[in-house]
C-alpha cells in the first residue's frame, strides 16, 4: 500500500486493481503506472475542523469556563439553538433541554436571569435562575460570551408589573420602562445549570 501527501489531502494507491487490456478485456493486476488508482482518503485540515467543532459542542472545553448552579447533565450532542426553540416551543415545552448561544443581557441586580441569542443582536430566549440568597449568580461580564444552559422550557406570560421589573433590573431608563404596557407571552427556560465560556470561575472560600 502506497501513501502520499499532496497539498491538503492524503492519497492512497492500492497495489492491485482492475485494468483494461488492448482487447477490451479486464484483468486484475498491478496498476500500470502511477497516474491510475489514486484516490483521496482524508484531508487533515478537514479533520482539524471537525475536531474543533467537537470541542465547541462539548461546551468550549479548550480554554477557561465558569459553571453556575447545578452541573450540566445532558449530552453536548443534544444541544439545540435558540432559534429552533423559539420556532418550535411546543416541541420542547416541559422538557429539560440544553441550549447554546451568546449572552445578550444579564440581570443587573442579582444575576438571576439572562437573555440568550444565537448571535449578538438576535432574537432572545429568556433564561431564569433561582435568585441567590446573597451576592449574585451570573456576572455582568458574561454579556457577549457564549453560554451552554440546561433547563425546563416553560411557555408563560409576564404581567406588566413583571415586565417593568425586568426592565428595571436590566438597567433601562424610566422613560423606557414607562412605555411598557400590558402582559406579554414569553418563552422561559427555568435553568438550574449554566456554563459560560471565556470566564474564570470564582474560587469559593473554604
Amino acid at each position: 500500500m502506497e501513501w502520499v501527501l499532496l497539498g491538503d489531502f492524503v492519497f492512497r494507491r492500492p497495489p492491485y486493481g482492475l485494468r483494461r487490456r488492448e482487447d477490451r478485456s479486464l484483468v486484475f493486476d498491478h496498476f500500470p503506472d502511477c497516474t491510475r488508482g489514486w484516490f483521496p482518503v482524508f484531508a487533515p485540515k478537514a479533520i482539524a475542523a471537525i475536531l474543533c467543532g467537537g470541542l465547541f459542542l462539548l461546551g468550549g472545553c479548550a480554554g477557561k469556563t465558569a459553571n453556575f448552579g447545578e452541573p450540566l447533565t445532558l449530552s453536548a450532542f443534544s444541544t439545540v439553538s435558540v432559534g429552533r426553540v423559539l420556532a418550535q416551543p411546543e416541541q420542547y415545552e416541559g422538557k429539560r433541554i440544553r441550549v447554546s448561544g451568546v449572552v445578550d443581557s444579564v440581570c443587573a441586580a442579582r444575576g438571576c436571569w439572562l437573555r440568550l441569542a444565537d448571535e449578538p443582536g438576535g432574537e432572545t430566549l429568556f433564561v431564569k435562575f433561582n435568585c441567590p440568597i446573597e451576592g449574585r449568580l451570573i456576572p455582568m461580564e458574561a454579556t457577549g460570551h457564549r453560554a451552554h444552559i440546561e433547563g425546563i422550557l416553560e411557555i408563560s406570560r409576564h404581567s406588566e408589573a413583571q415586565r417593568r421589573h425586568l426592565a428595571e433590573d436590566a438597567g433601562q431608563s424610566p422613560d423606557q420602562i414607562a412605555k411598557i404596557v400590558g402582559p406579554e407571552k414569553v418563552l422561559k427556560l427555568n435553568a438550574p445549570a449554566a456554563r459560560i465560556v471565556g470566564l474564570e470561575e470564582e474560587q469559593k472560600e473554604p
